[in-house]
């Protein structure tokens, strides 16, 4: 987690606290090789700017990490259930099939 955040702080020059998404998807598949096969577009969607959809807010993205990765630690649960299903969408096209 420590090389990804400091790749991120190396593009995020002016310190502004975002990225574009596409670079925040490319440091999380070059991070974790796992992933480089999923579409991350709708787990990186709710950290992109309201303004600017394609600017991701990586500090709040961090963070919602460090906090839900601590907890899974901890307990086996996230800390922030809201985040338990990264597509809210998907659920519901699911349920009414």
């Amino acid at each position: 987690m420590k090389d990804m955040y400091l790749k991120i702080r190396q593009i995020d020059k002016d310190r502004n606290g975002f990225i574009t998404s596409i670079e925040l998807d490319d440091i999380i598949k070059e991070s974790y090789h796992k992933l480089c096969e999923r579409d991350l577009t709708e787990i990186i969607k709710p950290f992109c700017c309201p303004e600017n959809k394609i600017l991701a807010d990586y500090k709040r993205f961090s963070k919602f990490l460090v906090t839900n990765l601590k907890a899974l630690k901890e307990t086996g649960k996230l800390a922030d259930p809201s985040f338990e299903n990264p597509f809210p969408q998907e659920s519901k096209r699911s349920k009414s099939v």
